[in-house]
């Protein structure tokens, strides 16, 4: 059996031409002289992985819950689930990582069931929906295109366009899917809460007192769930969506960094520079900058 040494928690995954709010991958199995490959159980940050599986089989270990599992079929794995695999020779299908911030924002903007998705993992059967498998590998093929090409007018928009699409998908299937929860997942309702509730105020409230008082709770309970299940605490969950938001108009719009600082609620550019070269090692206009090619 072929060994991935893979570690215990995992950043998000960096990679030539690789987008941060998606990463995707045609899943690729073992070589055929091996009997199967083991990726040991890790766990990612705020990044929601869904493998669609459309041949072969796997193991798939989930929180501690370990049981076989064969194509077609979706397994959503939240951020901060501790999962592993062991891959057999035959298996293929996608690799997809999404932001789960990306994620609150469809379910919030398009009122589609998915944020169920981020609550625990499950595992759906597709097999009754030869149609809707069908339709997936396209827009996967697309998607992974489109995310790992070069940067081109109008990519953030077809990005969008395409997530949203896939996740409308992924909602029609869990509408007519056996979704099995292997884990019961306790707070996991509440975190959920807090990153929508982020999601709608971080240009403004940057107090975690805040947060908690809309929604009923304490600080201390807020960053005792985000320990756990972002292994940050809630203050760095809110600062970080605010970096994500500053790196993705300094990507795609044409505003300079000052108006970035200020429309993010920095009353001082500075403290925003500073701040934005803590977290990510670049200055905002460093990070601008396109790419060196050879």
């Amino acid at each position: 059996m072929t060994k991935i040494d893979t570690p215990p928690s995992l950043a998000p995954m960096r990679e030539p031409g690789a987008r941060d709010d998606v990463w995707i991958e045609a899943m690729r199995a073992p070589d055929r002289s091996e009997n199967r490959a083991s990726i040991r159980p890790h766990s990612h940050c705020d990044l929601l992985q869904l493998i669609v599986a459309t041949g072969g089989s796997c193991l798939v270990d989930l929180d501690g819950v370990r049981r076989p599992v064969s194509a077609p079929c979706l397994i959503a794995i939240p951020g901060g689930t501790m999962h592993g695999f062991e891959i057999m020779p035959d298996a293929q299908g996608w690799n997809v990582l999404i932001r789960h911030d990306r994620v609150l924002e469809v379910v919030m903007t398009l009122q589609v069931g998915v944020g169920s998705l981020l609550a625990a993992p499950c595992i759906i059967d597709l097999s009754e929906m030869p149609d809707q498998v069908q339709d997936l590998s396209p827009l996967l093929a697309l998607l992974m295109k489109e995310s790992r090409g070069e940067r081109l007018d109008g990519q953030a928009l077809c990005l969008d366009a395409l997530l949203r699409l896939l996740l409308v998908h992924l909602a029609r299937m869990m509408d007519h899917g056996d979704a099995r929860d292997p884990r019961r997942h306790g707070d996991h309702a509440l975190f959920l809460e807090f990153r929508a509730l982020v999601e709608r105020r971080f240009t403004r409230t940057r107090r975690i007192a805040d947060y908690a008082d809309a929604l009923g709770t304490t600080p201390a309970r807020l960053n005792a769930l985000c320990h756990r299940f972002a292994h940050r605490n809630a203050k760095q969950v809110v600062m970080d969506r605010l970096i994500d938001e500053a790196r993705r108009r300094l990507l795609f719009s044409g505003e300079n960094a000052a108006d970035i600082a200020l429309s993010l609620g920095f009353s001082e550019p500075s403290y925003f520079v500073r701040m934005f070269r803590r977290r990510t090692g670049a200055t905002p206009g460093q990070f601008r900058l396109p790419p060196e090619t050879d």
